[in-house]
């Protein structure tokens, strides 16, 4: 085997991978149940994971009596523009969305949930619940999953004025 060229970087990559720490876990946790709701959802409701997220927006904003455009829906899901089109082309196929043009600036394109869409989220939102609860409850007790919300509560909260934190304090050294 070569001498390694780079001994420090390699031993603490060595030793975060070894030791996993929180934003690790965080990850892998994350895809695991990612990859399992997908597999039940495509099984169970013919909708993938990524379909009943957007669905679930989209929604969640018709609620509130606002419209979404192509770009925040890519935004809020983590994918590219490019994968967000697919994905509502998809979704259009199915009759589950429509795109609408503005009428005060034609270029701007709006997605909106139709009601076959909202039938589907409908169907596939139980499947979603339980399969979470459950997996919830065969993981943890209740005074666990309690101390869990909390703590993920707490992170989500603090997670923005952290960032803007670090920001500043990095920008400060340059």
């Amino acid at each position: 085997m070569e001498k390694s060229v780079y001994p420090q970087i390699e031993a603490s990559i060595e030793k975060m991978l070894s030791e996993k720490p929180p934003f690790i876990l965080l990850h892998q946790v994350k895809e695991i149940i990612d990859k399992e709701v997908d597999s039940r959802l495509q099984k169970e409701c013919q909708i993938t994971l990524t379909q009943f997220r957007a669905l679930a927006f989209l929604y969640h904003r018709m609620l509130r009596g606002e419209r979404v455009q192509l770009s925040e829906l890519a935004d809020i899901l983590r994918v590219t523009k490019g994968n967000v089109t697919g994905l509502i082309d998809r979704l259009r196929a199915q009759n589950y969305v429509r795109r609408v043009r503005d009428k005060g600036d034609r270029r701007r394109i709006f997605v909106e949930i139709t009601p076959e869409g909202l039938e589907k989220l409908k169907s596939a939102i139980p499947h979603f619940q339980n399969f979470m609860q459950n997996l919830m409850t065969t993981i943890f007790t209740k005074e666990e999953m309690m101390q869990f919300h909390k703590l993920l509560k707490k992170f989500n909260e603090k997670l923005p004025s952290a960032l803007a934190e670090i920001k500043e304090h990095k920008t400060e050294q340059h």
